[in-house]
């Protein structure tokens, strides 16, 4: 209806000045903070919602089932910043998130945003992983290479690459493809000035008529029998047909020009320890039987070209002529250890294929011929440079298996060098490094022989390894250390190492 002067007047929802409500009025409800009086009740008006359900959805009150008006409901509890959508006037509004996970501003933990790499970079990342060598034939100590010194200093991480070319592929792995240059009447193909291969990395100029090493950045011309035209992305477009521009691991067939002399055959050199600890422990034993059982399975790599020879040594040397027209084996035994020289210019190293009966003999012998013996010492040393005297002009795998400290001969060493009292104590390194160059310096020899040495190393009291294993070490081969050996305990380790170097994949020259 109308009003006069004391009418009630409805003031603005915004809180704009409006008349002030009478004495007794309910206190201000309005959901925008302005000093508002309930909406007047009567016939055929809506009740206002339950200001306790403000943040839900509203709600309209049943009507009575008797009388003419409908009644408003109980006021509930002003609202809070807990259960409102809105603050009161003082304070900014903070209206409801459309996702409940988002209410507090952040994301919840297990819903951090991950951005990845742009369109770019995931191809770039893609492609470069497809065209490196697989890991079972390079990988890094590192899964990231750190992009400065000063990250390389805190991360204190070794940075190193460890490269094994002849790895055996992993099962589900991808064959290694050759490629033959001479085929296409062209030389392997390399930088002129660094000698790297051309590989997938490299990058093209002048469509195709230079390329660029990813080594040295040097460019060079593209030999005429290996030229092929740039797509757009300005890669060859016969790439994918071409095995060294497209994968990270290839086997190049050498030519001829690669090659010191002729390929020879596969040679086995065994040196073997016959002292009292290597019969007492079982590990004559134990090698006899490894290296009949590979030769009676045929698991030496050469076919009929590989070629065997036997050393033993204790305080002297026992080389042994396998002559197949001999009824026996027979050993010639050299004791001046000072003048060491070859008493039997061929058949210490004769064809397994031709031999194989006269090999098996002797090895069959070997544990009765030095069953009782009672020498406790060893000219290792000596012994590797007489069976060098015998393999010299060929090359070949020398394995060592020894049982004791070499005490005699040529480079002998002493056990005086072990003390204990150094271990745990900043002087322990003195015990790991060499006691001499000797090793080191056969090694070389040796190398330039195309002669690698793998030692097996048995023993039950110390031995200097330290002062051994850089013949190893400088001829490409590895020290296997079996500490305290027994047969019983040790042996079926020995015997699987030492068959696994005799028959695997292996590079010769």
């Amino acid at each position: 209806g109308g009003g006069g002067a004391g009418a009630n007047v409805r003031s603005s929802p915004f809180g704009a000045p409006g008349a002030v409500p009478p004495p007794g009025a309910a206190p201000p409800t309005a959901p925008f903070g302005g000093g508002v009086a309930p909406p007047p009740t009567g016939p055929g008006t809506l009740a206002p919602p339950p200001m306790g359900s403000m943040s839900s959805a509203p709600s309209f009150a049943h009507p009575p089932t008797t009388g003419a008006g409908i009644g408003a409901p109980p006021m509930g509890p002003p609202p809070t910043a807990s259960n409102s959508a809105f603050t009161g006037s003082n304070t900014a509004p903070s209206y409801p998130a459309a996702d409940p996970t988002m209410a507090a501003g952040v994301l919840q933990p297990g819903l951090q945003e991950q951005r990845g790499p742009d369109a770019y970079t995931a191809a770039k990342i893609d492609e470069v992983a497809q065209l490196n060598s697989p890991a079972h034939f390079v990988r890094c100590t590192v899964g990231r290479l750190p992009n400065s010194m000063s990250s390389k200093q805190k991360a204190n991480v070794p940075l190193g690459i460890i490269i094994q070319p002849l790895a055996p592929i992993p099962p589900g792995g991808e064959k290694v493809q050759s490629v033959n240059f001479a085929t296409n009447g062209a030389t392997i193909i390399r930088c002129k000035a660094c000698r790297t291969y051309i590989n997938p990395f490299i990058t093209w100029e002048a469509n195709g008529r230079r390329w660029v090493c990813n080594s040295c950045g040097h460019s060079q011309q593209t030999q005429d029998m290996y030229y092929a035209s740039l797509d757009e992305s300005g890669k060859r477009v016969d790439r994918f047909q071409r095995p060294e521009l497209c994968k990270g691991a290839v086997e190049y067939i050498a030519p001829g020009e690669y090659m010191v002399r002729p390929p020879q055959p596969p040679v086995f050199m065994f040196v073997i320890d016959v002292s009292y600890t290597a019969v007492v422990t079982g590990m004559l034993d134990c090698v006899v039987a490894t290296i009949k059982e590979a030769i009676q399975q045929n698991k030496l790599p050469g076919g009929q070209r590989t070629q065997v020879g036997i050393i033993t040594f204790d305080t002297a040397l026992h080389f042994y002529n396998l002559n197949s027209n001999l009824p026996q084996p027979q050993m010639l035994v050299v004791s001046d250890l000072e003048d060491l020289f070859l008493p039997l210019p061929d058949d210490i190293l004769v064809p397994v294929s031709e031999s194989e009966s006269a090999i098996m003999t002797l090895l069959d012998s070997l544990p009765t011929i030095f069953g009782d013996t009672t020498v406790s010492e060893s000219c290792l040393g000596s012994a590797v440079k007489g069976a060098f005297l015998a393999m010299k002009h060929v090359g070949g795998k020398m394995l060592v298996c020894g049982a004791c400290i070499p005490s005699v001969g040529d480079l002998s060493l002493k056990s005086t060098r072990d003390n204990p009292r150094l271990l745990g104590t900043d002087k322990e390194v003195e015990l790991l490094r060499p006691g001499g160059n000797g090793f080191k310096d056969l090694g070389a020899e040796l190398t330039r022989a195309q002669v690698t040495v793998e030692i097996f190393m048995a023993p039950q009291q110390y031995v200097d390894l330290a002062s051994i294993s850089p013949l190893a070490k400088f001829t490409a081969g590895d020290v296997r250390y079996y500490p305290q050996f027994h047969i019983n305990t040790l042996g079926l380790k020995l015997r699987t190492e030492l068959m696994h170097v005799l028959s695997r994949y292996m590079g010769w020259e």
